[in-house]
């Protein structure tokens, strides 16, 4: 093994004939051995060179290829809850938006059918009509204020007597009129 040479080229250099040369050592330490390549040996290793950059470049491409993908498939799903969340949002504001035209709805048929403001979210209906047709119903099962009786008298229990007033009627109309009540 001590007699074999190790050949290391150091630096090619084109020769008159169209060969290249590589100037090799010896282990023993003697002169350089020239190494001489023919073109068909040149472009066989060239060939292998460029099919190894090429894999190497195509293996890359890939690669980065993957990762574009991934990272387009990681901010798809970021726009996804992006999208999802606009769209959740859209929902309530729409609901938020509804909910307020059916209560100014309601305002408007309780105030048309003089219902009490206690009443009108009570109110049942998507539709004017039917809102309508729950605020008489409404109406129809409130109990009626008796009409008062104006026949009943003065309101204070006594019974007025026609043409005549008594003292304590004399009294207050005097303090209303501000006059003595002898004079009435």
């Amino acid at each position: 093994m001590a007699d074999e040479v190790q050949e290391t080229p150091n630096v090619e250099q084109p020769t008159a004939e169209g060969a290249n040369t590589a100037t090799a050592t010896g282990t023993n330490g003697d002169a350089p051995v020239e190494k001489v390549f023919t073109q068909a040996e040149l472009e066989r290793i060239l060939s292998e060179r460029l099919a190894k950059e090429r894999t190497k470049g195509e293996a890359a491409a890939k690669k980065a290829q993957a990762d574009a993908e991934a990272k387009a498939l990681a901010e798809q799903g970021k726009y996804e809850e992006l999208y999802k969340k606009a769209q959740a949002d859209l929902e309530a504001a729409q609901r938020q938006a509804t909910e307020a035209q059916q209560a100014l709805l309601r305002r408007e048929v309780g105030a048309k059918y003089n219902l009490p403001l206690a009443l009108v979210d009570r109110l049942r209906g998507d539709t004017p009509e039917e809102l309508e047709a729950d605020a008489q119903a409404l109406l129809a099962a409130l109990p009626k204020p008796a009409a008062p009786n104006i026949n009943s008298g003065t309101g204070n229990g006594r019974v007025p007597t026609p043409g005549v007033m008594d003292e304590q009627a004399k009294r207050e109309l005097a303090a209303v009129l501000n006059v003595n009540p002898k004079y009435l």
